[in-house]
């Protein structure tokens, strides 16, 4: 399949509905596992509420958030930043129903991650969430449900969809190394247990497949550091700790990945962990760029010994974010996926 990151540039949203779908919601596909995937676009430029973090934090279900300098704050009751954050979202699903009309296949849907959304959603005292362990509690269980209500109402707009969730998990490594700043910045929080921290991830991805969500995937994206975190043994692999969560899938942008990274790929796909790999786009010359993006994911491949077969079962998305550049330039991007994916099909049937 094809698909990508879930931003968008701009702020004009029937525009961004019309090219996502008239790029990824018509395609033909070139083998059983290859067809392009549409998403639900996230226009960030909107201003607050289409944010990735205010985004999630306004699915929370009997939990009310307003927009501070310093970010999102859990508060008693709904106010206006709640009601731009509702709105936003009610226009998005109003348009994907209109542009979607008809449409039956995979359709994508990315969420702020959890335990990210824990990170960087604050309590009224001035902490972050992910400190208190009662606060996280009630926020992942919100969080749940909350996904799972946005599940329903696309699903209810677009009847047909095979809904795929993929969950942007920008700080699940720095939750369990310990990373993550305290309010003065001069310190640092105490890391969430691993044990803790991978049994929440499984209660919602458990929550979302009861909802309706045939794929939960797991994007791990932002730096290398998201790839990996410390723990008390040494450093560990956030693609197996995250496969660990029960993932259906793992996404992971192919530039950050080294040698020992690209172990732990093929240690999950040899597990039944699907792979969503990030291609980048910095190629101008079309002919060029499906050379290069075939190569990132198959040399690797081959040098670790994988099937080529296993090739066709890759979701390739961009590398990055699409609303880091322009309109058309997402617009090349999409196009240009769809024929590095067409590309990789062929060769994963070349013998």
């Amino acid at each position: 399949m094809v698909t990508a990151d879930g931003s968008w540039p701009g702020t004009d949203v029937r525009e961004a509905h019309n090219i996502v779908f008239g790029e990824l919601g018509a395609g033909v596909p070139v083998s059983e596992s290859a067809y392009p995937m549409p998403f639900l676009p996230r226009l960030e430029s909107r201003g607050p509420g289409a944010d990735l973090a205010g985004y999630a934090a306004g699915l929370l279900v009997d939990l009310h958030v307003d927009m501070q300098p310093h970010g999102w704050r859990i508060v008693d009751h709904a106010g206006k930043d709640a009601r731009r954050t509702a709105a936003i979202r009610n226009r998005d699903i109003d348009t994907l129903a209109e542009f979607a009309e008809g449409y039956a296949g995979p359709l994508g849907l990315t969420v702020l991650g959890p335990w990210s959304l824990t990170a960087n959603l604050w309590l009224g005292r001035g902490e972050r969430v992910v400190v208190d362990p009662g606060a996280r509690r009630d926020v992942l269980q919100s969080y749940a449900e909350g996904v799972a209500d946005f599940i329903s109402r696309v699903r209810n707009a677009v009847p047909d969809a095979d809904i795929v969730v993929r969950l942007e998990e920008t700080a699940l490594s720095h939750v369990l190394s310990g990373r993550l700043p305290t309010v003065s910045g001069f310190g640092r929080l105490p890391s969430v247990p691993e044990q803790h921290a991978q049994l929440g991830l499984r209660s919602v991805v458990k929550r979302l497949r009861t909802a309706g969500a045939s794929t939960v995937a797991m994007r791990l994206a932002g730096s290398a550091e998201a790839l990996e975190w410390q723990s008390a043994d040494g450093p560990r692999s956030m693609i197996e700790f995250a496969a660990g969560a029960d993932a259906d899938a793992i996404a992971v942008d192919l530039p950050e990945l080294n040698v020992a990274r690209w172990e732990s790929v093929a240690r999950i796909v040899g597990s039944g962990t699907r792979l969503w790999a990030g291609i980048p786009s910095g190629e101008s010359n079309p002919k060029t760029a499906v050379t290069a993006g075939v190569d990132a994911v198959r040399r690797p491949w081959r040098e670790l010994g994988l099937p080529l077969m296993l090739l066709d079962d890759i979701v390739l998305m961009n590398a990055g974010s699409l609303a880091a550049g322009s309109v058309p330039a997402a617009r090349r991007t999409l196009a240009g996926l769809v024929a590095v994916r067409r590309a990789l099909s062929e060769a994963a049937h070349e013998g």
